[in-house]
């Protein structure tokens, strides 16, 4: 049997193709563009800036500062001369000059970093300062102290016994003060009165018993005694008359001051022009 041919079966309905459907692809509906929105930015991170340096003014002044004032204390304690702490003392301000010089160039040299004023060091440079006036003083209130008041009671006391020897006798005088003062400060203080210097002064009180009845009188009474001393010509020299009568109430009273080695080559005419004249006081 020949197989070409496929065997036909007439008794059997063929079955019915199917038909196939093709559904229409839904239609694109077409929407509208979107808008256009800003694009959102993005923030943008900060670029690490590198570190500022921190500079302190005020350190350099300190350690200088320092050094000066260490040396000078060694050269003190070695040396016991007073003249250095003087000498530090007028040179001291130069801490403020050095100071300040360090602040202006911080400012201009160092102007991209960070300047930060050392307070303590200020401060100390400020304590050197104060301190160096405070040692300066110290023999300055030895000339000007104890010292200084001793000299002029000694010289005073010495004058005073000089006087007393060459007015020795005189029955009028009834009381004599010396009193010597130092002028200036030096480390020399004058040990007696050959020592007295110009700008020393001597100023002596001379207390008279006296009755005189006019001006005239009384300065020729104070003539005599000036005769007998001896103006110095190395330092001021005043001598002060004053009279005092038995009886204040009813006599009057005379005061005489002469002041230089003019006044006491004057004649005693001449002086009683310069006699002031206190009358007593009159009971009303």
């Amino acid at each position: 049997m020949n197989n070409e041919y496929p065997e036909l079966d007439f008794g059997k309905q063929p079955e019915p193709e199917q038909e196939v459907c093709y559904s229409p692809e839904p239609e694109q509906t077409q929407t509208e563009p979107p808008r256009y929105s800003a694009p959102v930015r993005q923030p943008v991170p900060a670029r690490p800036q590198p570190a500022q340096r921190v500079r302190r003014v005020g350190s350099f002044s300190m350690g200088l500062a320092l050094i000066v004032f260490g040396v000078l204390l060694l050269l003190f304690l070695f040396t016991r001369n007073y003249n250095i702490p003087l000498t530090a003392a007028k040179w001291s301000p130069l801490l403020l000059v050095s100071l300040g010089i360090e602040i202006l160039l911080s400012n201009v040299l160092f102007r991209k970093d960070k300047l930060k004023y050392d307070f303590l060091s200020c401060l100390f440079t400020l304590f050197l300062l104060g301190s160096s006036m405070v040692i300066a003083s110290i023999p300055v209130f030895y000339e000007v102290g104890p010292q200084r008041r001793m000299a002029e009671e000694t010289i005073s006391q010495e004058i005073r016994s000089q006087y007393y020897d060459t007015l020795k006798g005189t029955p009028e005088i009834s009381a004599l003060h010396v009193r010597v003062n130092l002028y200036g400060v030096d480390k020399e203080i004058p040990k007696n009165a050959q020592d007295l210097r110009a700008g020393d002064s001597v100023y002596t009180s001379i207390e008279l018993l006296d009755s005189s009845e006019t001006p005239e009188a009384f300065a020729a009474r104070c003539k005599t005694l000036i005769d007998k001393l001896k103006f110095s010509q190395g330092y001021a020299e005043t001598i002060h008359f004053s009279s005092i009568p038995a009886d204040s109430q009813t006599a009057r009273t005379y005061d005489l001051t002469v002041n230089d080695r003019f006044q006491a080559d004057m004649t005693a005419e001449t002086l009683s022009r310069l006699v002031s004249t206190t009358e007593p006081e009159v009971d009303a």
